[in-house]
């Protein structure tokens, strides 16, 4: 059986390089900002009911840096 991983930040540097090396330990699921956006909670959940992952990478960042200080 194979193990299903989600991955989120699949756009960025490290992101785009999980998801060219993570197919070989599973099924990689790696929604967009429009399927999971972090910001909201339900979404959240709702994709982790759906899903129903038995790994999950987070490699999404907040990069606006000049806007993280505010």
């Amino acid at each position: 059986m194979k193990r299903t991983i989600l991955l989120i930040g699949k756009t960025g540097q490290l992101g785009s390089e999980l998801l060219r090396s993570l197919p070989r330990f599973g099924e990689v699921i790696a929604p967009d900002r429009n399927e999971l956006d972090l910001r909201d909670p339900e979404t959240i959940r709702l994709v982790m009911r759906d899903v129903k992952p038995q790994l999950v990478i987070n490699a999404a960042a907040y990069t606006a840096v000049d806007a993280a200080e505010n």
